[in-house]
């Protein structure tokens, strides 16, 4: 088999770019004797395998709405208890025990009495037109294994609230911890009707809506 018509099986298999094609016809003589040998078409269904199993992984992350669930949690919650938890307590789930800002966008927090740590990275670059982006990496780890990583991107369309947008999944190893976080989701907003209520009920308020309104 001559090394075009290896390349043609390769393509078939893998569905490689043109630079990826590059890469081939510059290697080794050894390493295309290999190929046309067969030994190296082990590794080539094995990676054809793992990007499958990555799909379905991916796809399972899109099923249990990880990205939308971590957007909230994250850009309209977690990013703001380190100071939330000491000057407005109630506005941080009682599930949350503690909260430690480690340092610029890393932020530990203790839920169900497990130590998640989360760190945002961000990365500002601009396009050869001159408009400039804001992209970022979110990662979630726990005792010092990453368990989920997510792309992220500075919305500027949003024409009254610009803010982070999660657009896809770098890893995901699936565990109890989906539950923890569920169940802070469902906490926030629990929590959030109960502090509604108490507002709506406190009696200066409801005095001062009397008098602003002539109530008797």
């Amino acid at each position: 088999m001559s090394i075009r018509e290896v390349i043609s099986e390769i393509w078939k298999e893998i569905r490689l770019s043109k630079s990826d094609l590059q890469t081939l016809l510059s290697l080794p003589r050894a390493l295309w004797d290999d190929i046309r040998r067969g030994s190296y078409k082990t590794s080539i269904e094995g990676s054809s395998s793992i990007y499958e199993e990555v799909g379905k992984r991916k796809q399972r992350a899109e099923t249990l709405k990880l990205r939308a669930l971590f957007e909230e949690l994250y850009f309209h919650n977690i990013i703001y208890y380190p100071r939330w938890i000491k000057h407005s307590r109630s506005y941080v789930p009682s599930i949350v025990t503690s909260v430690i800002e480690l340092e610029k966008e890393a932020i530990q927090i203790e839920l169900n009495g497990k130590k998640y740590l989360f760190c945002f990275k961000e990365n500002k670059f601009s396009t050869p037109d001159g408009e400039a982006h804001r992209h970022g990496l979110l990662e979630l780890s726990l005792s010092n294994e990453r368990l989920l990583a997510l792309n992220a991107a500075f919305d500027y369309e949003r024409e009254y609230d610009p803010d982070w947008s999660i657009f896809g999944i770098e890893a995901f190893i699936e565990g109890d911890w989906i539950r923890d976080f569920q169940e802070l989701k469902h906490r926030i907003e629990v929590e959030y009707e109960e502090r509604k209520r108490r507002e709506q009920n406190d009696p200066q308020k409801l005095a001062s809506l009397k008098r602003n309104f002539g109530i008797r």
